[in-house]
């Protein structure tokens, strides 16, 4: 029982740990970025489309919202 209480406060502070974070595009910086396709992550390989530039591809800026920052 004691293993399975361990685990449990494991998992709960992998919960809190992770900050939340909003995508930036890594071309012109606008957070208006989504994903391509509702397949995406699913079925195909994650590909992003930025509504601003028109950028397309892989990969993705991430930044912490302000919010959680001024907490630290």
């Amino acid at each position: 029982m004691d293993i399975l209480k361990n685990l449990r406060e494991v998992f709960r502070g992998l919960k809190r740990r992770r900050p939340a974070s909003i995508k930036l595009c890594p071309r012109c910086g606008s957070p208006k970025i989504r994903l391509s396709s509702s397949l995406d992550i699913w079925l195909t390989p994650e590909q992003y489309v930025c509504e601003r530039c028109g950028y397309k591809g892989p990969i993705v800026m991430e930044a912490e919202k302000e919010e959680d920052l001024r907490k630290d």
